[in-house]
């Protein structure tokens, strides 16, 4: 079986840092109710303003412990293959979320990365991953389009939709 059918790619734009950490709340947090994991590759760090948006939401206690647990800091020095590789020997039946965050240039190649990783591992049929590529609107004015065709999932402050269950992705083309 090819392993890359089991990857799902995601899109979100963001306007800031607080923005970003707004959006992905919701997500995140259905994401460890479910008991799914979520592992972050971020190049820039947001633990302020995830801990910013848990001081001022509603959620249980446990939800919150479990959210804070997640590396919020920069993680270019984070070994992928390693993260990935125990993601993958450890899990079954789940949902894998990777986030990932940065320059255009950092998030293709964290992409790259996983992508070669999974290619080269047996992967239990029964886990999914979903890659959850987040671009500032600033780095990722000129490339939005592109960005959208490539993925399949959009995710906003409304949850995570089928790109194609809103817009329809040839009118996105040119």
């Amino acid at each position: 079986m090819d392993n890359l059918n089991n990857i799902e790619k995601a899109c979100a734009f963001y306007v800031s840092d607080a923005h970003l950490s707004a959006m992905i709340m919701p997500y995140v947090s259905k994401q460890i109710k479910n008991n799914n994991i979520v592992e972050t590759f971020f190049e820039k760090d947001i633990e302020k303003n995830i801990e910013i948006i848990l001081s001022k939401i509603i959620l249980d206690e446990k939800n919150k412990k479990e959210i804070k647990k997640i590396n919020w800091k920069n993680s270019t020095n984070k070994n992928i293959e390693k993260i990935i590789n125990n993601l993958l020997e450890n899990n079954e039946n789940i949902i894998i979320n990777i986030l990932i965050n940065g320059q255009n240039e950092y998030i293709e190649h964290i992409n790259q990365k996983i992508n070669n990783i999974i290619k080269n591992t047996c992967l239990n049929n029964n886990i999914k991953i979903r890659i959850i590529n987040c671009y500032s609107v600033d780095q990722a004015q000129a490339t939005i389009r592109k960005i959208i065709n490539e993925n399949d999932y959009l995710l906003n402050t409304a949850g995570i939709k089928k790109i194609n269950e809103i817009y329809e992705k040839k009118s996105l083309i040119g």
